[in-house]
């Protein structure tokens, strides 16, 4: 009888701390956490609040996870009772190469003074320290302006105060002085110039230079200048339209990247243009094929859903078509595309 009461206890207990982790309703501070730049504001465990999450080799809890953006997980070891854990980076992730060296996947360095870098699965994402932009000029900062300050890295704003007077808001220009006008007209002031034609049109001798400088004279004063603008408006069209196709996208299935040239900009110059595409879900590679066919036909997401990049997930819901799938070796490829604008919401 006394071991049953002694178990009893023991697991009011144990269930006492479990439901200890994750309180029953959520408490977070007002402001959110202000984390250092290239680190992610994440849920915590329990999706109550917002927190920093812990970077590469770093502790991890229920409360403080690993930044999954960066692909990191909390790695517990063979102990799985354990509650707190190392962040590491997950077996898929590959390791980049920038400026000589080699950083493991999810791992932070700085590039210089000025920006924090991370490596995300073979690429290096930075974010600048240091501030790029002026702030617009407000009475307790008349003019801003970025200075250099010995012994800093950063250019500093400097408010230059005392030194302009912002006017105030929704106030006029001062008016330009009025200068009137004279009472006699100006072509008694200033006369036109009259000139008296030429007798004869000089004639050209043979092997001697020719004076076109009198007809061209005349067809200046005719078109008054504008052929010339004409001519130089028209010079944007010499622009020949070059665009490649895009190319096939980089996964058979999920999220993919495909690209293309183009110089169908302002400046007619080649760039290259980069968008997001997804033949297939993977999930859809298990669909059976009907019977007596080789490839299953095109198909519709059952339903609208959102989007998802990179932990980021589209504003507005989307059905998209998807290719179907062959058990015969072949790959199914979409034979038209259409190219949307794709508005992403990512966490802080």
């Amino acid at each position: 009888m006394g071991m049953l009461v002694i178990l009893a206890v023991l697991g009011v207990a144990t269930a006492g701390l479990v439901i200890a982790d994750c309180p029953v309703v959520c408490e977070c501070p007002a402001v959110p956490p202000s984390c250092p730049p290239g680190i992610s504001s994440v849920p915590d465990g329990c999706g109550c609040c917002k927190v920093c999450a812990a970077q590469l080799n770093q502790d991890c809890y229920e409360g403080q996870p690993c930044d999954h953006h960066k692909g990191l997980e909390c790695n517990y070891g063979n102990d799985v009772g354990r509650t707190h854990g190392i962040c590491r980076a997950k077996a898929e992730g590959r390791s980049c190469e920038y400026n000589g060296r080699i950083y493991q996947n999810g791992e932070d360095f700085r590039a210089g003074c000025k920006h924090q870098c991370t490596c995300i699965d073979g690429a290096v994402g930075c974010v600048p320290l240091c501030p790029s932009h002026v702030p617009l000029a407000s009475p307790s900062c008349p003019a801003p302006q970025l200075v250099k300050v010995p012994g800093q890295c950063c250019l500093s704003i400097d408010c230059h105060k005392g030194t302009t007077v912002v006017p105030q808001a929704h106030s006029r220009p001062p008016p330009y002085p009025f200068l009137p006008y004279p009472a006699y007209p100006y072509s008694k002031l200033y006369p036109k110039p009259h000139r008296k034609p030429y007798p004869f049109k000089p004639k050209k001798e043979k092997g001697a230079m020719g004076n076109e400088l009198l007809e061209v004279e005349r067809e200046w004063d005719e078109a008054r200048g504008n052929k010339h603008l004409i001519a130089w408006s028209k010079f944007e069209d010499r622009c020949a339209v070059q665009t490649t196709s895009w190319s096939e996208c980089s996964r058979s299935c999920g999220m993919g990247v495909s690209s293309r040239v183009t110089n169908d900009n302002a400046r007619c110059k080649l760039v290259k243009e980069t968008r997001l595409c997804n033949i297939r879900p993977c999930s859809s590679v298990s669909i059976p094929v009907k019977k007596g066919r080789k490839c299953s036909r095109t198909h519709k997401a059952p339903e609208p859903h959102r989007l998802s990049y990179a932990g980021c997930r589209s504003a507005r819901l989307y059905r998209p078509n998807y290719c179907g799938v062959c058990r015969d070796g072949r790959c199914c490829s979409p034979r038209r595309t259409r190219t949307a604008n794709v508005t992403f919401v990512c966490p802080d």
